[in-house]
């Protein structure tokens, strides 16, 4: 799917117009994009963090360094296996059931496509949609509400089993009105400074487009990065970048250039953050471990 993906991409583009792009991006606007990548980061803990709490109440710092963990996996294992890495982070640092942190995970999931979706809707109401753009939200559309349904009935059943009710915990915010609008409204918030990083992006290389516009893309992509591909999402998230920006009027060579910044300034950053956080407990266990042995 990936190397699909970035054929098309590439495929019949200007590449000294590409390079040109490259070489005039302003530099202080790319700065603004990694910094804002670690404030979504953030607001997802948070969310993280709502959607535990009747199961446990769990620091910024743990649930921030699980969430940085699995992105920095995302981007060096294909098919998104970090979801895997951060369930068992977060369980392993907070000493909580790996069948807790997947229910709760689903549930922040579901959380995060809802309000993905009342992002889709505004957008259609601001201006048209491609029609690839009509299907993708279609289907994201089918599995939320199935997913949002399957959960529901599961959070409400009786727990027959310990290992169904710690599945059964993480999956409770979902029926707790007032912890459910929380985090609607820390994912709306992420969602806003997602739009304004790939404002940003597209400002570094002096392209300005009306909100509507940037809207768009910010939905393109990641309806694109759904798709289980290769690490990163290289080439999906190219490719809903240039398909994006062309059907606004942006030239090919450009939208790529754009897109392939606003995804290396996402990727490069959280999986360096990532290693060192990785290294860091692992030095402090090896230390611990020695100590314990004196």
């Amino acid at each position: 799917i990936g190397v699909i993906a970035i054929y098309f991409a590439v495929r019949n583009i200007d590449y000294i117009q590409f390079k040109a792009s490259i070489e005039s991006a302003r530099v202080p606007f790319l700065i603004a994009v990694v910094l804002l990548n670690f404030v979504v980061i953030s607001l997802k803990a948070v969310r993280w963090h709502i959607m535990i709490l009747p199961v446990k109440k769990i620091g910024f710092a743990t649930l921030f360094r699980a969430i940085t963990v699995g992105f920095m996996a995302n981007n060096i294992l294909p098919a998104r296996l970090g979801e895997l890495v951060r369930i068992h982070t977060l369980g392993r640092d907070a000493d909580v059931s790996r069948l807790t942190t997947t229910g709760s995970l689903i549930a922040d999931r579901i959380v995060e496509a809802l309000s993905f979706l009342m992002l889709a809707v505004i957008l259609l109401f601001l201006s048209d949609v491609p029609k690839w753009m009509h299907y993708g939200l279609n289907v994201t559309l089918c599995l939320t509400l199935l997913a949002a349904a399957v959960a529901l009935v599961y959070s409400l059943k009786d727990a027959k089993s310990e290992l169904f009710r710690k599945f059964q915990d993480g999956l409770k915010p979902l029926v707790d009105l007032k912890l459910f609008f929380l985090a609607l409204l820390t994912s709306m918030a992420s969602w806003f400074v997602q739009w304004c990083m790939v404002y940003l992006s597209q400002a570094a290389f002096g392209v300005y487009l009306p909100v509507w516009a940037v809207l768009l893309v910010l939905i393109a992509v990641n309806l694109a990065i759904v798709v289980p591909s290769a690490p990163a999402n290289l080439g999906t998230f190219e490719l809903a970048c240039v398909l994006a920006y062309t059907s606004v009027g942006v030239d090919k060579s450009t939208a790529l250039a754009i897109g392939a910044s606003y995804h290396l300034l996402q990727a490069v950053p959280v999986t360096i953050v990532g290693g060192i956080m990785i290294l860091v407990r692992q030095i402090g266990s090896g230390r611990d471990k020695v100590c314990s042995q004196i």
